[in-house]
């Protein structure tokens, strides 16, 4: 039970530590856990906020927003702008960092090799075919192998006479890169983890294949970092692949503001001048004059002919499909008038 003794010093304790009280404190306090600043949308430096401003102010006299809606796409357009150059900037930044982490004399590069084999080496039992080629073919991945051979020769080296379990069975299954589908083939027909002589040189056997393949380690570890260092192999960085990934994010952001924004403007309707309308023109022949054969004049029926209408200030299309279709159409109307007026 709590006395009042610890009660009263547990009071005192967490007087003590109860953060920042001001205000420039407590927003100090706020980017403490910041890493990066791409995916926080409260917290925002100062710096942006005034290139913020200044970007909408210029692209708003250019794109020219009608209405609130175009111009929250506006600002969504421009803070995604500045989270293209945050990715920009960070990434130069990263692989400057991977560059001086490679140059290192500290070791610290092969380190994080054997980190990485260790993570890839997570994925073995439920892959084990790529798995365990991805891990042959690179030298921190062999080293990893080795590791476990031992390990499973020690095991067999400790019971004696007796043979692997299948836990153990299953792990050298693993290891040896086989589908699981001839598990239960091997297992039960126990080769070579039946004789225990015989899977103590089937185990040395593949720490020697490995070992063997570990002889030009060295030149090839040598290559892999100094391509490191000049920056040509970046692409297994998780963090330059999340940076790749708010960048592609930002991009499709922007992409999508700046077309409603163009569409916004384009469904703007201008007020278009009215039409001219159709003249039509009836032209009244004269009457023809009578003849021998026919003493009765004959009065000869009006010929219709119709003019398209022109607006003022534009000229006829010309040279299109259009047109011609028009104008054959004019035609072959015309050549019925004429017919029906004979």
């Amino acid at each position: 039970m709590t006395t009042q003794a610890q009660m009263d010093a547990n009071r005192q304790n967490a007087a003590k530590g109860t953060g920042p009280k001001s205000v420039e404190g407590k927003e100090n306090s706020r980017a403490n856990a910041l890493k990066h600043g791409m995916t926080s949308m409260v917290v925002v430096p100062e710096n942006l906020k005034a290139v913020e401003e200044q970007r909408y102010s210029d692209w708003s006299e250019i794109l020219a927003p009608q209405g609130p809606a175009l111009e929250f796409e506006l600002h969504q357009a421009v803070v995604a702008s500045l989270r293209i150059e945050q990715c920009y900037t960070r990434e130069i930044e990263r692989r400057v960092e991977l560059s001086q982490i490679a140059a290192s004399p500290d070791g610290e590069w092969d380190k994080n090799r054997m980190i990485d084999a260790a993570k890839l080496a997570k994925s073995l039992k439920r892959d084990p075919q790529l798995v365990a080629l991805q891990l042959r073919n690179s030298p921190a991945g062999r080293n990893w192998l080795i590791a476990e051979w031992n390990v499973l020769l020690l095991a067999v080296s400790e019971v004696g006479d007796s043979a692997w379990s299948d836990v153990e069975s299953n792990r050298a299954l693993d290891l040896m890169g086989k589908s699981k589908t001839l598990r239960t083939v091997v297992i039960q027909v126990n080769t070579p983890f039946a004789d225990p002589v015989a899977t103590r040189s089937f185990v040395l056997a593949e720490i020697a294949k490995l070992e063997a393949l570990q002889c030009d380690a060295s030149a090839k570890n040598d290559k892999l970092r100094a391509l490191h260092v000049q920056g040509f192999r970046t692409e297994d960085d998780a963090t330059l692949q999340l940076i790749r990934r708010y960048e592609t994010t930002a991009h499709r952001r922007f992409d999508k503001s700046m077309r409603a924004i163009a569409k916004g403007k384009s469904t703007v309707v201008t007020s278009a001048p009215p039409a001219a309308p159709i003249k039509v023109i009836s032209e009244v022949m004269p009457t023809a004059p009578p003849c021998e054969t026919n003493p009765i004049p004959v009065a000869r029926k009006p010929v219709i002919k119709v003019e398209s209408p022109v607006v003022s200030g534009e000229s006829k299309p010309h040279g299109n499909r259009r047109y011609r279709r028009y104008q054959q159409k004019a035609a072959r109307h015309q050549e019925y008038l004429e017919r029906r007026a004979r």
